[in-house]
């Protein structure tokens, strides 16, 4: 009977033993997770392109969830760190003109020339060739290297005219996806509540919206 006993407890100890060594890796695989992308998104800052804002995105919606860790307490506060980290770096990076721009134009307004763009750009006149035709067609060294120039200029506006365009729908894409998670995790009691906030206010609060972003949070 003691030996029945004794194997039992046995049993019970190492299973506990499984579980929380469970818990640690877990709960490093969810540090190790939110580090990296953390990482990817200050890099994204310094160099932004619509192809790497897409994929933050994406790694940001697909971080886990996994409330059943002892840790799950501190994880959910980087998670959300990480997730007001991104939302700080596309309102800095974007142009907050250009909604208002966007508007106009569809009412009608003309493009602002940093986003007026060309399916094919006009070559230089005198050149001899048509609109998007090849530059090495144009004899003329002179308007040959107008022409590149111009053809240079147009592809730049293009990626900043698709970058602008994506920063404004990822914004509310993040946003939305930022009330879902206070919702899901920080609203079961008033001391949640008042954390989710002071994590907001710490991480955007260099961010000239962040009335407007705890309000919208709140609302949504």
């Amino acid at each position: 009977m003691k030996k029945a006993m004794l194997l039992l407890w046995l049993l019970i100890f190492f299973q506990n033993v499984h579980v929380l060594g469970d818990n640690t890796s877990e709960s490093q695989s969810i540090n190790d997770a939110i580090k990296n992308i953390s990482e990817q998104i200050s890099a994204f800052a310094t160099k932004p392109s619509s192809d790497v804002l897409t994929k933050l995105i994406i790694i940001s919606k697909k971080l886990p969830n996994n409330s059943n860790s002892s840790t799950w307490s501190t994880d959910k506060q980087n998670k959300l760190k990480v997730l007001f980290q991104l939302l700080a770096v596309i309102d800095k990076i974007k142009d907050p003109s250009f909604e208002s721009i966007m508007t106009n134009y569809s009412n009608g307004a003309k493009m602002p020339d940093k986003y007026k763009i060309f399916m094919n750009v006009p070559p230089p006149p005198n050149s001899g060739i048509l609109p998007g035709e090849d530059p090495a067609q144009v004899k003329d060294p002179q308007l040959k290297k107008q022409y590149e120039d111009a053809i240079a200029l147009n592809s730049s506006k293009i990626r900043d005219l698709t970058l602008q365009t994506d920063l404004y729908k990822s914004r509310n894409e993040i946003l939305q996806y930022i009330h879902e998670f206070i919702w899901s995790w920080y609203k079961r009691d008033r001391g949640d509540q008042e954390k989710w906030q002071e994590i907001a206010k710490e991480s955007l609060k260099d961010n000239p919206h962040l009335d407007e972003i705890i309000l919208k949070l709140n609302t949504y």
